[in-house]
């Protein structure tokens, strides 16, 4: 329609402008008189929506249209309403003359004459029904959302203790084969053949091996259970990290260069374990033929902190870069280790909201990247 159209049709007329607002708005338009309560005129939007003809509906009390469930509500609204000349946004429900029942949100002005007294009300239904319809689906996600909160909650729980339970019963052998075997050293004074000393440490260090891994297995469980967030200092536990590998560093004179870390929410025990089993397997893959270096420093992103551990070591098979997150997947099985490592890393890592990953170093070795959200 173009605009000589549109001064052709009666809008331009103010008045009918009106009417159409009026009649055709998707709220329902009312006007209550103060001292009968009852209905002076309303919109075709609220006839249609209640089922009732205007000459049906004019006249009618709203005390008729309310639901009897909220009329004590609806007494309280109309005193205010005649005190303050107004009310906003007040949840009722309204019965339709069939029957049925829905919610509504009333909001009301007063007109008054130049005496000042109220001659009618400029009232306003809005129905809420759909709004309704999700608050409750709403609730009962939040529900069924509480509820499995305290399933998962009671399940940790459950896993803590069988971690506990596990890790002692597991250890008891262990500390049996131990004693069995320092009595036979013992008793023998001496005089056990070469060949049985050897068996027998083959089976000291798998003891020792085993009391390891159940030791890690039980640290893994424990990650982020007890723990608080708070405002932690990478930069401050990379050098408490630094410091506990002080001896590996000195002896086989590797090259530590350290980048500026950002301050974040993390959980400080566990980033130190994340940094400790990084940086530790950075010194333990080194390749012999060349001066270790390893790097470590953070790159800011728009959402999160991207931080790295550099080394110009041994490297990974890029084939295996995503299996070594698993349990018991060994980078290289010539070292030792338990091959629990990189499992922690990812589930601290994942503890903080971020994600962890290896790729290939410039030149050689491997750099492991993870995310930590700011």
């Amino acid at each position: 329609m173009d605009l000589h159209e549109i001064e052709k049709t009666n809008l331009r007329d103010p008045y009918n402008s009106h009417e159409v607002l009026y009649h055709e708005s998707p709220e329902m338009f009312m006007s209550i008189c103060p001292k009968t309560a009852k209905l002076i005129t309303c919109n075709s939007t609220l006839c249609q929506t209640l089922g009732y003809n205007e000459k049906e509906i004019i006249g009618k009390s709203i005390f008729e249209l309310y639901d009897t469930a909220c009329h004590d509500k609806v007494k309280v609204l109309f005193s205010r309403f005649k005190n303050d000349d107004a009310v906003e946004n007040e949840e009722l429900c309204v019965r339709r003359k069939d029957g049925v029942v829905f919610p509504v949100l009333l909001s009301a002005k007063a007109v008054k004459n130049n005496k000042g007294e109220i001659m009618f009300s400029n009232s306003c239904w809005r129905d809420i029904t759909k709004i309704k319809e999700l608050e409750s689906s709403l609730m009962k996600s939040n529900q069924l959302l509480n509820q499995k909160v305290k399933e998962l909650a009671q399940k940790n729980k459950e896993l803590e203790q069988f971690a506990y339970i596990v890790s002692h019963d597991l250890n008891t052998p262990l500390r049996n084969i131990k004693g069995v075997l320092q009595l036979i050293d013992e008793d023998s004074e001496g005089e056990i053949p070469l060949a049985w000393n050897t068996y027998f440490g083959y089976i000291n260090q798998s003891v020792g091996r085993m009391e390891r891994l159940i030791d890690t297995i039980l640290e893994f469980s424990q990650l982020g259970i007890k723990s608080e967030k708070e405002r932690i200092r990478p930069q401050e536990i990379l050098k408490n990290v630094l410091e506990d590998f002080a001896l590996e560093i000195q002896n086989q004179d590797v090259v530590i260069r350290k980048g500026t870390l950002p301050e974040i929410n993390g959980y400080a025990v566990e980033f130190h374990m994340l940094l400790q089993n990084l940086i530790g397997n950075a010194i333990k893959f080194q390749d012999s033929s060349r001066t270790p270096e390893i790097e470590v420093g953070a790159i800011v992103q728009k959402e999160d902190w991207m931080f790295y551990v550099k080394d110009n070591g041994i490297g990974i098979n890029m084939e295996h870069r995503h299996k070594i997150f698993s349990f018991f997947k060994r980078v290289n099985e010539k070292f030792q280790g338990t091959g629990i490592g990189l499992a922690q890393c990812k589930k601290i890592v994942e503890l903080h909201g971020g994600r962890i990953w290896v790729e290939r170093n410039e030149t050689k070795g491997s750099c492991f990247y993870f995310t930590i959200p700011k």
